[in-house]
């Protein structure tokens, strides 16, 4: 599945880069609960971002394929 990152620039993310999701997870991070997303850019660089809710992964990122 492709996602476009739609949020602010950084050095992992670039806004309007596709990305390709490897798999997402819920994970607990110091007894709070993170959606934890892994994709890979179009260098096969591999970036992990976790997120403490949906509504924040939905901020950021829109489903294109």
């Amino acid at each position: 599945m492709k996602l476009k990152f739609i949020g602010t620039s950084d050095n992992q993310f670039k806004h309007g880069k596709l990305y390709t999701i490897l798999n997402i997870q819920l994970t607990e991070i110091n007894k709070d609960n993170f959606i934890v997303l892994l994709v890979i850019d179009d260098n096969n660089k591999i970036n992990c971002m976790p997120y403490a809710s949906m509504e924040r992964v939905n901020q950021n990122w829109e489903v294109v394929d």
